[in-house]
């Protein structure tokens, strides 16, 4: 639910664009034009780097675990930060709710965030274990951030 609302808010703007807009689930302020020029900033940034990292990972953006001859992948974005698609869903969750001004949108950009540390904390002692990469994997860790660069 936490992926797919963002992915589809602005589709239901288009369609109702009074319900995206105004209402109980909106807030407005002096400075929303601000606000929706940083939003649609961190939302375009967003997308821009969840295309570059799935396309840089390749196929094992589709692995459930780890691929028998998985390797560290430490070019692209993944030089600077070990989950930049989680990273960059949370992104685009909180550039949404800055531009539609959204309290659910806010919600769930922070639910997004919580659900993304805890998925990489997992992904991460599977492959700093003897069953995913182990030491190679320990050493990226090592030397880069979670979802921002170190």
């Amino acid at each position: 639910m936490a992926l797919v609302v963002p992915l589809l808010y602005p589709a239901r703007v288009a369609i109702a664009p009074r319900w995206g807009y105004d209402g109980s689930l909106n807030w407005s302020s002096r400075i929303d034009v601000a606000l929706q020029g940083v939003g649609l900033g961190l939302w375009s940034a967003g997308v821009v780097v969840l295309v570059w990292a799935a396309r840089v990972l390749g196929r094992y953006m589709e692995v459930d675990g780890v691929a028998e001859d998985h390797t560290v992948v430490t070019s692209g974005p993944y030089r600077y930060a070990r989950h930049p698609v989680y990273g960059s869903f949370t992104v685009i969750a909180a550039g949404l709710a800055l531009v539609f001004r959204g309290y659910l949108l806010a919600t769930v950009a922070a639910v997004w965030l919580a659900s993304s540390m805890r998925w990489a904390a997992a992904e991460e002692r599977l492959l700093a274990s003897s069953e995913g990469i182990g030491e190679a994997y320990r050493n990226y860790s090592d030397r880069t951030g979670r979802f921002l660069p170190d």
